[in-house]
């Protein structure tokens, strides 16, 4: 295996394990991950250790133990450890593998505090189980990222199987088949709407756009910003030159705007719902304004009374 390949994936892992603390942990808790090798002809197996510090006081800790997740705890959560016990559940890994990109249908807290997750696929109804910490290691972008990038040497031709064992027990297999299901999860976003609403305001056009695929660039005072234009029954009337615009023209609108924030930062997409007023550009008239004066009583056409 091209070491280009394996440094890239075993970075992922540290990531993973990084990850996975500070989402169930909020921050309590440290973990370093180191790797240990064992070549054999045909393939070879890391060992992970993993090495965890609490980092809050003795009292919180003591007070919190329940809460807290230990490294053997992250480990069944993301399917890379042994779960104990009959009720056992499935981790990150494997609902991954399970839903393969495919939309919830429903979530249920059952009374035991685990998570029932509907899909409906080509067999009819499908339900897995798994711990609700199991959730929020999946909504975390950067996770399922990690995730990603622990399985990516699947796609190098002669690797074809990434396995994860315990004493010689095999807890979970990866195949190249299965690798799209951790590509579909890390293409998906997860956003979070700050604000959205609409309001009346004022545009100066500065780049308009008669392709529906395309945004028209507009200003307000300072700001520029794209916006798409959803009112179409303004631009049937401009493809019929029923009503016209130029340079400097402005737009009375009603626009819809949302901020969104994700991990690529925060973001605010504009769309243009109706066009209520086209207000022209002042232009330069041939003949100056000017106030006509009124003339007082007893003097002259010449003399204004100012």
């Amino acid at each position: 295996m091209d070491v280009r390949d394996l440094a890239p994936a075993l970075l992922a892992i540290g990531a993973l394990c990084e990850k996975a603390n500070e989402v169930v942990n909020d921050g309590h808790a440290e973990i370093s991950v180191k790797v240990r090798s064992d070549f054999k002809t045909g393939s070879f197996e890391l060992a992970i250790d993993i090495h965890q510090t609490f980092i809050e006081a003795a009292k919180f800790i003591f007070a919190h133990k329940d809460q807290l997740a230990t490294a053997k705890d992250l480990l069944e959560l993301l399917g890379l450890g042994a779960a104990a016990g009959a009720g056992a559940t499935k981790g990150l890994f494997s609902l991954i593998k399970w839903l393969k990109g495919q939309k919830v249908e429903k979530a249920t807290t059952l009374e035991n505090g685990n998570i029932s997750i509907q899909i409906i696929n080509s067999s009819g109804d499908a339900r897995i189980e798994v711990r609700p910490q199991v959730i929020k290691l999946y909504n975390d972008e950067s996770v399922r990222q990690a995730a990603l990038d622990v399985v990516k040497p699947l796609e190098k031709e002669g690797i074809d199987t990434f396995e994860v064992r315990e004493g010689g027990k095999v807890l979970e297999v990866i195949t190249r088949e299965e690798l799209p299901a951790f590509k579909a999860v890390a293409e998906s976003e997860t956003e979070e709407v700050l604000l959205q609403g609409d309001r009346i305001a004022i545009l100066q056009v500065l780049k308009p756009s008669f392709d529906t695929d395309l945004r028209w660039f507009v200003s307000e005072g300072d700001a520029r910003f794209g916006a798409d234009m959803k009112d179409k029954a303004f631009l049937v009337k401009l493809d019929k030159k029923e009503v016209t615009f130029g340079k400097g023209d402005a737009l009375k609108v009603k626009l819809a705007s949302k901020t969104i924030r994700s991990l690529k930062g925060i973001k605010t997409e504009n769309e243009i719902l109706e066009v209520l007023e086209i207000y022209p550009s002042p232009r330069a008239s041939a003949q100056a304004k000017f106030d006509i004066l009124e003339l007082s009583e007893g003097n002259s056409e010449n003399e204004p009374r100012i």
